[in-house]
């Protein structure tokens, strides 16, 4: 899988149909087929789109994948069940991708919480999400990463990096 699903999520009512027409592109072989995710040619099977804009990313065989590929190599692809036509394969695949991603899974702005009593270095980067309790103190150059959550009374020194992971 290329698209890492905690960040992105691919709107599933893309079909290779909808998205020659988003793109202006013809459209070889099959077009109902639905596009399940993004990968390189190596990585091309049923439902994955991927695209091929010289001869040397051809590969031997994609299984049943979706390429993108220029007028010149169509006859090359093998193995696809379907082809979408165009000038720019690269720029095609970057505008489906962008299409494909579920609007409504843009991450929200949620900005930080932090008690009036913390004292935060002008340096430091509280990213979206994290709770800082109070008469905490954040040095230097330190970077709280999103949904870190620091209590009551905490110092973090100069040059600190904290994440949170599920």
């Amino acid at each position: 899988m290329a698209i890492d699903p905690r960040f992105y999520r691919i709107d599933h009512s893309v079909t290779l149909g909808t998205l020659g027409a988003f793109l202006g592109a013809d459209i070889i072989v099959a077009t109902d087929i639905e596009v399940t995710d993004f990968a390189p040619p190596e990585g091309c099977s049923a439902g994955i789109l991927c695209f091929v804009s010289s001869a040397e990313g051809l590969i031997d065989n994609f299984h049943n994948g979706i390429v993108i590929t220029c007028p010149d190599l169509i006859d090359k692809v093998n193995g696809a069940a379907g082809i979408i036509v165009a000038d720019n394969p690269r720029l095609a695949f970057a505008r489906a991708v962008a299409h494909c991603l579920a609007v409504d899974h843009v991450p929200a702005h949620n900005p930080p919480k932090i008690d009036p009593s913390a004292r935060i270095s002008a340096s430091s980067v509280i990213a979206d999400g994290v709770q800082i309790g109070a008469n905490t103190t954040i040095g230097a150059n330190s970077v709280i990463n999103a949904g870190v959550q620091i209590g009551a009374d905490c110092h973090i020194g100069d040059n600190c990096s904290l994440g949170y992971c599920e």
